[in-house]
């Protein structure tokens, strides 16, 4: 066997073979040096990754994501002092998902829900939030500029069920993540603010310096850090976002598999809802799957699984009040108890309009209010305010009987429009409507009274205690 070949041996063979070759001014010493570079694995170029998003229809994967929150919430009901309540999130979510459209920009997905609840702590009251298993059955979409939507085409969820599930770091939209360029390991860049938008749950980025980092790669596997600021709007309300996490992406099948961070949020207080200065951690993990039986095409044969205006209405219930109703993502409620309910539309970060939606005491037997009454009980409210009547109609709809009076005035020199409503049923439930706003946003209202009003249901209250 031969002897280990000594240093100062490989530099006289190395002389002799190129001595003669070498250009002029070129010494042994110079070509020595370069094939010590070439040798040295530290020295070699760093290796370019090429991370391509490879989604396609009918793409089926497994996800859990937990969240939880920690930090103060934010009222300012008397419009002076803020007062903070401690609050308290701890959600877990388990789905199946289904790819139905992968053309970017756009995502288009279909969930089964195995599990979604949340159990929430404000102050020293606890709660419980749940998906009904009657609406297991989601559907996720993202046009690509948007904040993502998920809507159930089962039925209306509620306003509670909506909030659980539609939670920061969806899987729907990870992979906006990925960068456009190939990469090397330390390289970062920055993300566009409508990633930011989608992985953040905003509806616009005022300002953003979040970037990935890549750090990692082993076994098709890429890692990255992920970290920055972001300066957004949330139903017109501005919040403030510091992010810090990593996530990984997956170069075999070309898609984000986990999602690990962390986010401190202040978010502003709104005209339907409060502000909130809290610590959010989110755990997002997605593995392939094969198939989903609850998503074949058999299972969703009739189901509308595009976004419509009718599949993400929200269904409100009132046991205090015995009310029920249809409304459309834009109105919040304010206060329910046995005396009303109190709704505020907000758009854009703007107060359109009020609704005070009151129960009202059976009439005696026989007795009905007709419309001429219940316009003179219109004009005996209103006063000194009520300029002039713009409409009066009665109309059945689904067993209710509707009446309807728009009428316009001054308040403090100010134009309003009032849209009073009468709804009865033939079991002689009544329930009173009035809903307030400036003549000036009447256009941009379009009549959004309606839906609310037409599918009111009117049944017995539950007594205290819910017996």
């Amino acid at each position: 066997m031969p002897s280990k070949i000594t240093r100062h041996q490989f530099d006289a063979a190395a002389r002799r073979q190129v001595t003669k070759k070498l250009p002029a001014g070129i010494g042994v010493h110079h070509l020595l040096c370069l094939l010590l570079w070439l040798t040295d694995p530290l020295s070699v170029g760093a290796k370019e990754y090429t991370l391509v998003v490879q989604p396609s229809a009918n793409d089926c994967q497994h996800v859990q994501s937990v969240v939880q929150i920690r930090g103060d919430l934010k009222l300012n009901a008397d419009g002076t002092a803020v007062k903070r309540i401690p609050i308290n999130v701890s959600a877990h979510m388990t789905y199946l998902e289904r790819t139905l459209e992968a053309e970017s920009p756009a995502r288009h997905a279909v969930r089964h829900y195995e599990l979604a609840a949340a159990d929430i702590q404000i102050g020293k009251t606890n709660l419980r939030a749940e998906l009904r298993p009657v609406r297991s059955t989601l559907a996720a979409h993202w046009d690509g500029v948007a904040r993502p939507r998920l809507y159930s085409p089962l039925g209306p969820l509620s306003q509670e069920e909506v909030d659980l599930v539609d939670v920061q770091g969806n899987s729907l939209c990870l992979d906006e993540l990925v960068p456009t360029t190939p990469v090397k390991l330390s390289d970062a860049w920055d993300h566009a603010p409508s990633a930011m938008v989608a992985l953040l749950n905003l509806d616009a980025v005022s300002k953003s310096d979040v970037r990935s980092t890549l750090v990692k790669v082993q076994n098709d596997l890429a890692v990255m850090d992920l970290a920055g600021k972001v300066d957004g709007v949330v139903g017109g309300v501005a919040t403030e976002i510091e992010l810090k996490g990593q996530w990984e992406f997956d170069l075999r099948r070309g898609r984000t598999t986990r999602l690990v961070a962390s986010l401190r949020e202040n978010r502003s207080i709104g005209h339907a809802e409060p502000g909130f200065e809290v610590l959010a951690r989110i755990r997002t993990t997605i593995r392939p799957v094969d198939t989903i039986p609850q998503l074949e095409d058999s299972a969703l044969t009739g189901l509308e699984l595009a976004p419509t205006l009718a599949n993400q209405l929200i269904w409100a219930t009132s046991p205090a009040t015995g009310i029920a109703f249809l409304h459309d993502r834009q109105w919040r409620v304010m206060a329910d108890n046995p005396d009303g309910i109190v709704l505020r539309q907000v758009a854009g970060g703007e107060l359109l309009a009020q609704c005070n939606l009151t129960p009202l005491g059976k009439l005696p037997d026989g007795q009905t209010l007709s419309l001429e009454q219940f316009q003179a009980d219109v004009q005996r409210t209103l006063g000194d305010r009520l300029q002039q009547f713009l409409e009066a109609s009665q109309t059945d709809e689904q067993g209710l009987r509707i009446l309807r009076v728009v009428a316009s005035g001054t308040v403090s020199d100010l134009a309003i429009r009032w849209i009073y409503y009468h709804v009865s049923n033939p079991a002689g439930r009544r329930a009173s409507l009035v809903f307030t706003l400036e003549e000036n946003l009447v256009e941009q209202f379009a009549e959004s009274d309606r839906t609310l009003a037409e599918s009111l249901e009117l049944v017995e209250p539950a007594l205290p205690g819910g017996k």
